[in-house]
């Protein structure tokens, strides 16, 4: 997907200058699992990284190593219940049938949000990973900060929704309004971010800006089944897809909007949910996105995908960077929104306040004294983390390259 440059301008940085881009990575994260035949696979975070490393883009970022995120820090959104919930429940526990699964359902755990091993540290883990991001852009070390493993839009405040236990988002933003004044949040995932416009529907020092699928196909509504253009209100904005929309009428619609909500709500910083699943070829979305690469180097990333460990999962893209889009029905017209959309939302928009004032007191981080935690530091691609599954794959098809070359016959 071609973004024109910078589809989201930095209010911290000048286009002509270089970012600051710090990005945080967990491989421990790698070896969760939900279930067996479960979408949610947490594993693909190392794929993407292992990705970033065989493309030479560690070195013009720094890794941010630290600690998983505090009850404490969770509880400042989540309810006490619910966390203890989150902290004490086991596969096992589950299983049993009694009181214990009854509160569980009743919290949203089930098939979308198994009870797995680990389940708590897992939360924990991302958590912190968007607790230290926002740190990082509230002490002024990045321009940008980055958590792969992050972007849990759905959970709420006592509950767990579409494969999202503790919002991430909700934490790193209240982090954010420490420092700042008004935060925008965009949401690019396939799936209307209800969990962090609802947790933010009286502030209007947020605006949620969430771009997704919505409607009734095959006699099924899109999960979760909201936001419509008129269901948020104020600074909640919300812009309805259709099934299959393509780049050309994506950027139709993302352009002037996010554009035009910049110029309304002029935030002093921005959260980007890049939720993957907009893109061509998802199993769940149902959108018909293009790889978008956005990288702040004089080169462009080369469209052949390199040895990482995991190459041999773009077989079926033919090794190839950028996913080849099915061509659009010949006979069929393909339409971005409902009539009229484009131009609700931007009258929404102009009828907002226009920088909303508020009574503000720049207060220290809620967890400042937490961020000496946060380790930034240096090293080459040799040293990067390679987890087991990585490295066993990558054994294995070296050795059959091997063979191939050597023409032996594989056993």
């Amino acid at each position: 997907m071609d973004t024109g440059g910078n589809s989201l301008p930095s209010p911290s940085c000048a286009d002509d200058k270089k970012r600051r881009v710090s990005y945080y990575y967990d491989p421990g994260i790698a070896h969760v699992k939900f279930s067996d035949d479960h979408v949610m696979v947490p594993a693909r975070v190392a794929m993407a990284h292992s990705l970033v490393g065989a493309h030479g883009m560690l070195g013009d970022m720094r890794r941010l190593r630290t600690r998983p995120a505090t009850e404490a820090e969770i509880r400042r959104f989540h309810s006490s219940e619910y966390v203890g919930l989150l902290r004490e429940l086991t596969p096992e526990g589950y299983a049993d049938d009694g009181p214990l699964q009854k509160k569980a359902r009743r919290h949203g755990v089930g098939d979308d949000c198994p009870a797995f091993d680990r389940l708590w540290e897992y939360c924990r883990s991302y958590a912190g990973g968007s607790l230290a991001a926002a740190r990082a852009l509230v002490g002024g070390d990045s321009d940008i900060a980055i958590n792969w493993s992050g972007g849990m839009h759905h959970a709420c405040q006592d509950m767990a929704s579409g494969f999202c236990y503790v919002n991430d988002i909700v934490l790193a933003v209240n982090e954010l309004l420490g420092r700042f004044q008004r935060v925008i949040y965009v949401d690019i995932d396939a799936h209307h971010g209800d969990g962090v416009e609802k947790a933010f529907a009286e502030s209007n020092r947020v605006m949620t800006l969430s771009f997704h699928r919505y409607g009734i196909r095959n006699g099924q509504a899109f999960f979760p089944g909201t936001g419509a253009v008129g269901d948020g209100d104020s600074y909640r904005v919300n812009v309805p897809l259709d099934y299959g929309v393509r780049d050309e009428g994506y950027h139709a619609m993302f352009k002037p909007i996010v554009t035009k909500a910049m110029e309304v709500f002029r935030p002093e910083a921005i959260v980007l949910q890049c939720g993957a699943d907009s893109l061509s070829g998802d199993r769940l979305g149902g959108m018909e996105l293009s790889t978008a690469v956005a990288l702040g180097k004089e080169r462009e990333l080369p469209d052949e995908i390199p040895r990482h460990g995991y190459e041999d999962f773009y077989l079926n893209q033919g090794y190839k960077l950028h996913y080849k889009i099915p061509p659009a029905p010949a006979k069929k017209k393909c339409r971005n929104a409902a009539p009229g959309t484009m131009q609700q939302v931007l009258e929404r928009l102009s009828g907002l306040e226009l920088a909303p004032s508020v009574q503000f007191h720049e207060r220290r981080s809620s967890s400042a004294a937490a961020a000496g935690d946060d380790l930034y530091y240096e090293h080459p691609p040799s040293l990067e983390d390679e987890d087991s599954a990585q490295r066993l794959h990558r054994l294995i098809m070296d050795k059959s390259r091997a063979r191939t070359l050597d023409g032996t016959p594989d056993p």
